[in-house]
């Protein structure tokens, strides 16, 4: 009786909307690498993975909000294998924190930033909000880019119970030598409700200009395709088997969806190169965003 008692007090019925239970989040990761090598040492076939620009942002309705960025990043194991073995130091920290990002949490820490040289992460976060901003650029090499922006927000109206979900993304500049160039690619993904009701979502991906071989082409599904601008004598199978010839496969990834969440679509970069040990592969992802949104 005791314990139907304090039930009842403790959820009447007609309680508000704002004691409904919430989750929101965000996270864009503009350009993503999977590297595959089969004569690893440790672990054969043993796959790294890393990012030029990360940004996260999550709210829930127990309190917690949070924001974080990087750049570059090599996934959470790095940070975490570094604390674990700061933890088993008798003198203290062995290794220094991983430098490369910056985290903010409310209550707590509500803002920190980097800002060196070509190199800008920013996390804020408040009791409604929370924002994660990342640009780093000139990542030099083959494949190389001219820079990456990544931004995640998160926020809740709590006069209205609205919530909305935002991440965003920017590479300018990807280039896998003279054989295939990106000039730019935006991506947006964005979910908005209040608690109880179902979210509306909304994604976009724009891509261009693409050259292969130097010949201007376009990208959809099914593969290359002819697009203004682009010569009419241009064999557009003949470029695709080129890239095969090269070791470089292009994709469009398609964004996928849920009831409490969407990913945007995504191009999708392959690179194979004989190496020592044998076959490496890098897989490249560009453009994938997320947004979240439960209640």
């Amino acid at each position: 009786m005791v314990v139907v008692a304090l039930l009842a007090f403790a959820a009447p019925a007609g309680a508000d909307e704002s004691s409904a239970f919430f989750s929101v989040s965000a996270g864009a990761s503009p350009v993503g690498v999977e590297y595959f090598d089969a004569g690893a040492p440790v672990i054969p076939g043993e796959i790294v993975y890393g990012s030029i620009a990360v940004t996260r942002a999550a709210l829930d309705s127990v309190g917690n909000s949070s924001g974080f960025a990087a750049g570059p990043y090599f996934g959470d194991n790095v940070p975490a294998l570094m604390g674990a073995v700061n933890a088993l130091g008798p003198q203290g920290a062995i290794l220094p924190q991983y430098p490369f990002m910056v985290q903010s949490q409310y209550p707590g820490t509500k803002d920190q930033k980097q800002d060196e040289g070509p190199r800008k992460l920013v996390a804020t976060s408040s009791e409604n909000e929370s924002t994660g901003d990342a640009h780093v650029g000139l990542a030099r090499g083959n494949p190389g880019v001219l820079s990456v922006s990544s931004t995640s927000k998160v926020k809740q109206d709590p006069a209205t119970g609205a919530l909305l979900a935002t991440a965003d993304g920017l590479v300018q500049g990807f280039s896998v030598g003279p054989t295939l160039t990106i000039g730019q690619l935006v991506s947006h993904a964005e979910m908005s409700g209040r608690p109880g009701e179902k979210p509306t979502k909304k994604t976009t991906l724009s891509i261009g200009p693409i050259t292969v071989m130097g010949q201007l082409v376009g990208l959809t599904e099914k593969g290359l395709v002819p697009v203004p601008g682009t010569p009419k004598a241009t064999d557009v199978n003949g470029l695709t088997k080129q890239l095969s010839a090269a070791g470089i496969t292009l994709g469009l990834l398609p964004g996928e969806e849920t009831d409490t969440g969407i990913d945007s679509a995504a191009v999708v970069v392959g690179i194979a190169q004989k190496g020592p040990g044998g076959i490496t592969r890098v897989r490249i992802i560009l453009g994938r965003v997320r947004a979240r949104v439960e209640s």
